[in-house]
């Protein structure tokens, strides 16, 4: 296993309108050779930011690693192995590993198949991510149908909340699966035969764990979103409202009794599947969250926007404001907030057959015009995370049969 530095990270600050950076971004690169290495997530705490990513063998079998930086994401150490059962990690952009970090707490979650069962599984690391204990499930053992599209959080008290997409119901009309207290039979029978749910979790720094049903019949094949204020921990996921409408919906993980399903934005994208494409979401220290998601804009040709919107109160949000540069097809949204309260959004831009990441910030009520981060071969998959005042961005450069995770710094308009 190696780790590659090919540059000192690029700074890029605040434009005009929307280019490609003055300088040639240098970037760092992390993977494991003779792998197509991909989706990358990120998470930062100062100058410590941590990778997680899948590496992908030739067979199809992955497994997942994280690398660690130091330096503000300027370079990057070895990379571990996360997953203790080789081979294991189920692959696609939507369901990728998911790294948090507190302290020096740092958890990994992904979805794993052993034994024919889909599991969601997580393993801790309680020296800054340069070993992993051994996984633990997170669903429950045994449990039917398929499961993933984790997202997670670490707390204060060092917990760890994760919450996913579960077919556990649908998979079987005549039993029930082993569950917490918190979701008995009666919850059960007014479920429907066909469906799929959102679950939560939440791991003690002592090992006890203890599952609640989120919301039922929602869109499957999305990833998840996960935050926490002071208020509160939240949750928001792509559902499924009359008409085959697929917006996304967000709620209070604590409020368990009351919590009601917030319809974030009505943005009429009827299908009946799933878009594959869920939403991001970043809490700022005041109390605001934010959301970014992608929605359809336009059926001719097939073409996606990324469109934003805020709450302070968990209970309404602001309209919606579409932020990507409006050519091509975006998708695939990510979103941090720094300690300075800057907001800056990345995602996947598709055009003329080409993919280009692009990042955009916000200062204020303020989005400041987008900047293009990535040119020349394929990128895809990005991740961002607040470092400081400034922003780490990652995304899977592809190259052939392999593909490389690359790295770079990005300064916050906000000095």
């Amino acid at each position: 296993m190696t780790v590659a530095l090919v540059g000192a990270a690029a700074l890029l600050g605040p434009v005009a309108a929307c280019r490609r950076a003055a300088a040639p971004p240098l970037v760092a690169v992390v993977a494991i050779p003779d792998r197509k290495n991909q989706t990358p997530n990120l998470v930062a705490d100062g100058d410590v930011a941590i990778v997680a990513w899948t590496a992908v063998q030739a067979d199809g079998t992955a497994d997942a690693y994280a690398a660690v930086s130091r330096d503000g994401g300027i370079t990057f150490g070895s990379p571990v192995r996360v997953n203790d059962v080789a081979g294991e990690v189920r692959t696609s952009e939507q369901q990728a590993p998911r790294v948090a970090m507190r302290g020096r707490t740092v958890a990994v979650v992904w979805t794993a198949k052993r034994d024919g069962v889909t599991r969601v599984r997580l393993a801790r690391s309680m020296d800054e991510g340069r070993s992993f204990a051994a996984s633990q499930s997170i669903s429950p053992a045994g449990a039917p149908g398929t499961r993933g599209w984790a997202s997670l959080l670490i707390d204060e008290q060092q917990r760890v909340h994760v919450l996913w997409l579960d077919t556990r119901v649908a998979a079987t009309e005549s039993s029930m699966p082993s569950m917490s207290a918190s979701v008995g039979a009666g919850a059960y029978a007014a479920m429907g035969a066909t469906r799929q749910d959102v679950y939560a979790a939440v791991l003690a720094r002592d090992g006890r764990l203890s599952e609640h049903l989120v919301a039922t019949n929602v869109c499957f094949c999305c990833k998840t979103a996960i935050g926490q204020t002071a208020a509160g921990v939240w949750a928001a996921w792509r559902d499924v409202y009359p008409g085959n409408l697929r917006d996304i919906s967000f709620t209070s993980l604590d409020d368990r009794a009351d919590a009601q399903r917030v319809r974030v934005s009505q943005d009429g994208w009827q299908l009946d599947g799933c878009p594959e494409d869920g939403p991001a979401m970043a809490a700022a220290a005041d109390g605001r969250i934010d959301l970014v998601w992608p929605t359809l804009v336009s059926n001719a040709p097939l073409s996606k926007g990324i469109f934003s919107a805020s709450t302070t109160d968990g209970r309404a949000f602001s309209t919606r404001v579409r932020i990507d540069s409006g050519t091509g097809s975006a998708s695939h949204p990510g979103l941090a907030v720094t300690t300075a309260g800057t907001v800056a959004a990345v995602w996947e831009r598709v055009s003329d057959s080409t993919h280009r990441i692009e990042l955009r910030q916000r200062q204020g009520t303020e989005w400041l015009s987008p900047t293009v981060l990535t040119e020349g071969a394929t990128a895809a998959s990005p991740a961002i995370a607040a470092s400081g005042r400034d922003f780490i961005v990652a995304w899977e450069r592809r190259d052939g049969p392999h593909s490389r995770i690359e790295v770079q710094r990005a300064r916050s308009g906000i000095r």
